[in-house]
């Protein structure tokens, strides 16, 4: 009987000095954001390796695991996807928790694995560009599989160091499956789906900017106000999305400057305004 292949890692770099979004989960819920951002890290490099189910069953097991309450761990999550620690769209699509970052950190660390499993329908990254150093190939299809193409990647290897030992006859037979081979090799993934990963690296950096100057916004108004409870930090997350984070930097000064210390005042000068910009 096959030996099972092996999934998950057995252990996963960790950034000591932490990176901006493990340093927003800390300042926004202390050492059991730090705590439950680990423990989802070993979820996810542990078991498939770039990512983690998380359905609603998924979830109340994990809860009752981490014996946290539910609705902590779902406005864990809001915030997760609203920086960038995990995908969004793919939760939402298929109740998965990964990242770019993620998929990165574990094809590196798998790349001299014979055989590889992935699903193309979750993969945030292209293994054929964005894996520069290693000989990564798509499979070309959605299925769970076995990547025939890395397989095919270690025949062309075999083939040659056979070809030695093989007579003019063989050498004849051999070189047309050679050339089917490195055929199949070579092939390149479909343009469409090319261009939807462009189309993605180029929302994903939207997302991104859009992401840092709300957090910009966020570090002046808790500099300047206090610290942001969950429904003040919505208030004011949809507060730049609708105006923007110039208009909303400029009402925190405004307030500060009339000596309002509460995020109903705040709004009411955010408001204020957004309403004069529109008629500007």
């Amino acid at each position: 009987m096959a030996r099972p292949l092996k999934k998950g890692l057995d252990y996963f770099p960790v950034d000591t000095l932490g990176d901006k979004k493990s340093n927003l989960i800390f300042s926004k819920y202390g050492i059991y954001g730090k705590g439950l951002t680990l423990a989802l890290m070993e979820e996810i490099y542990g078991q498939e390796g770039y990512y983690c189910l998380m359905t609603e069953e998924d979830k109340l097991f994990f809860t009752t695991h981490m014996r946290i309450e539910e609705d902590f761990f779902e406005e864990f999550l809001q915030y997760a996807f609203r920086i960038g620690l995990f995908d969004k769209e793919m939760y939402d699509k298929h109740s998965i928790l990964t990242s770019a970052q993620i998929q990165e950190i574990y094809f590196s660390a798998i790349s001299r694995r014979k055989h590889i499993k992935f699903n193309s329908e979750y993969m945030l990254i292209n293994l054929d560009t964005d894996m520069v150093d290693n000989e990564f190939l798509h499979s070309g299809d959605s299925t769970y599989k076995d990547n025939a193409d890395i397989n095919l990647i270690n025949e062309c290897k075999s083939t040659q160091s056979k070809e030695k030992e093989n007579t003019e006859e063989d050498r004849t037979e051999n070189n047309s499956t050679e050339d089917k081979i490195a055929a199949d090799c070579t092939q390149s993934k479909p343009t469409a789906e090319r261009e939807n990963t462009a189309v993605r690296k180029a929302e994903a950096a939207v997302e991104q900017e859009n992401n840092d100057a709300f957090f910009e916004v966020l570090d002046i108004y808790e500099a300047n106000i206090g610290r942001t409870t969950a429904g003040e930090f919505m208030e004011l997350s949809n507060a730049v999305k609708k105006g923007g984070a110039k208009t909303v930097t400029n009402a925190i000064y405004e307030a500060v400057k009339n000596n309002v210390k509460s995020m109903t005042g705040v709004k009411w000068y955010i408001d204020k305004n957004i309403e004069n910009r529109c008629y500007s």
